[in-house]
C-alpha cells in the first residue's frame, strides 16, 4: 500500500512539474512567420493615387476610372511607377527632372487627361545629347537644331543637339 501511495504521489509530482514546466524532451520553438505587408519595397513601385497626378518621385503611365475615388477625383486614378532605369515613358509630353525627351507617341492608357499621349525619355548622361524641342536641360548648352518627327507636334517636330 506504502508503495502505490508513493507512485500516485510520484505521478501528481510529475504532472504537476509537467503543467508548470514540462517534462520530456525540450521543444524549440518556432520563428514567427513574417508575413508580407502591403507597402513593401516590391508594391512601392507601383502606386494607384485617386486624381490625374503622380506625386514627387513617381511618373504617370496609365489612368482609368475607379469609382471608391469619388467624384472629387472625377472617379479616377493614375498608376504611377517609382522614377528609374535609363528609359521611361510618362503620360503627357515632358520629362521629369533627370531625363530628357527624345520621342512622343499615342497611348491611349494615358487617357485624355494626357491628351491619349506618352514621351519617350532618357536620363540625363553622356557629353552630347538629343533633346527634343529647342532647349537643353540644366548643365548642358545648345550646339544646333534639326528636324525630328519621332519628337511629334508638341516638340515642332524639332530636336536640339546639346552638350556639357
Amino acid at each position: 500500500m506504502k508503495s502505490s501511495r508513493i507512485s500516485v504521489l510520484s505521478a501528481v509530482a510529475c504532472i504537476a512539474l509537467l503543467a508548470s514546466t514540462g517534462c520530456g524532451p525540450v521543444q524549440e520553438e518556432a520563428e514567427p512567420v513574417q508575413e508580407e505587408a502591403l507597402g513593401t519595397a516590391e508594391s512601392e513601385l507601383t502606386i494607384y493615387p485617386c486624381g490625374t497626378g503622380c506625386p514627387s518621385g513617381y511618373y504617370p503611365t496609365a489612368t482609368g476610372t475607379n469609382y471608391s475615388c469619388g467624384t472629387a477625383y472625377g472617379n479616377k486614378y493614375t498608376t504611377c511607377e517609382s522614377l528609374g532605369g535609363s528609359t521611361i515613358y510618362p503620360c503627357g509630353t515632358g520629362c521629369p527632372g533627370g531625363y530628357y525627351p527624345t520621342a512622343t507617341g499615342t497611348s491611349y492608357s494615358c487617357g485624355t487627361a494626357y491628351s491619349n499621349k506618352n514621351t519617350t525619355c532618357q536620363a540625363l548622361g553622356g557629353s552630347t545629347i538629343y533633346s527634343c524641342g529647342t532647349g537643353c536641360p540644366s548643365g548642358y548648352y545648345a550646339t544646333g537644331t534639326g528636324t525630328s518627327y519621332s519628337c511629334g507636334t508638341a516638340y515642332n517636330n524639332k530636336y536640339t543637339t546639346c552638350v556639357k
